[in-house]
């Protein structure tokens, strides 16, 4: 597909894991003006999203690279689960896509978003050879940095209850209940009007995947393990950022700007007055420095 002279290419990557094929789903976006730069980024997305919710902050960026890749996780958007999938398999699984992008592309910058922050810390953590291939590396809004992730404990339960129980319960269920009941045509139609409807029809192994995480204090939030250390010893091999908003009552601004000077390392804070989770401006500029 191709919008305002950018094409869009919706593929997946093959990669092998326990002696198992399995494809990782992403849509690439190419810049129509190709650069001297010849940069490419990369961007991973948090939990209860999937790439395609990225395409519009994708076209924001686009004229500072030349090619930018959105990649479903494993059990989100179209990328199915891993069989047995768990938080390592995960990490797994990322590292070898970013492996197949960097035999592509020689100069990348990788963003993580929330959950896809705290999965990108730990698959440089866990696979340092592929940090040698990486210019930049953002981190916006990411989980788990401290332990004490959360202070405004009503706006995080009433955002976990929004998330988990009515996007996750209710309305996917109905998507799913409207796929299965609807006349084929008008399912059809439905999707094509609202592409998401698709998505949610097939969002029960995420569903399965988080709720594991929650449970089995594996992958997820509050429940993670703290990276702050690993993001601290990440900051010594590469150029590293954090990105987060005042605003922001998920990921609190105060305890990244603690992090910061506990740690004395070389992380740049951009603090943003007026948005919260993830702002698009905030970004650019900071992947334009």
């Amino acid at each position: 597909m191709v919008f305002d002279n950018i094409e869009l290419i919706d593929d997946h990557l093959e990669i092998k894991i326990a002696e198992i094929q399995h494809k990782i789903h992403f849509y690439k976006l190419n810049s129509p003006n190709k650069s001297k730069s010849n940069k490419t980024l990369i961007i991973l997305h948090g939990a209860l999203a999937c790439a395609e919710e990225y395409i519009p902050v994708a076209y924001k960026l686009i004229d500072l690279y030349d090619a930018i890749y959105l990649i479903d996780m494993p059990g989100f958007g179209i990328t199915t689960a891993l069989p047995n999938q768990d938080f390592k398999k995960t990490v797994c699984s990322i590292y070898l896509a970013l492996q197949k992008i960097t035999e592509i592309h020689s100069k990348i910058d990788i963003v993580g978003h929330s959950f896809g922050a705290y999965v990108l810390q730990e698959t440089l953590t866990l696979y340092p050879n592929i940090v040698t291939n990486i210019n930049k590396v953002v981190l916006i809004a990411i989980a788990g940095i401290e332990s004490k992730l959360h202070i405004f404990w009503y706006d995080i339960w009433r955002t976990y209850f929004w998330a988990f129980f009515f996007k996750y319960q209710i309305v996917t269920r109905f998507a799913r209940f409207l796929a299965l009941y609807l006349p084929l045509c008008i399912w059809t139609k439905l999707i094509k009007y609202n592409p998401k409807l698709q998505l949610w029809q097939n969002s029960s192994e995420g569903e399965k995947l988080l709720a594991n995480s929650i449970h089995c204090s594996i992958a997820t939030c509050a429940w993670i393990k703290p990276c702050c250390l690993q993001v601290a010893d990440l900051s010594k091999k590469l150029e590293l950022h954090l990105l987060c908003g005042t605003k922001d009552r998920l990921f609190i601004a105060d305890i990244a700007r603690n992090f910061a000077k506990k740690y004395d390392i070389n992380i740049t804070c951009v603090l943003n007055a007026t948005h919260g989770h993830i702002d698009v401006k905030e970004l650019k500029q900071l992947l334009n420095t």
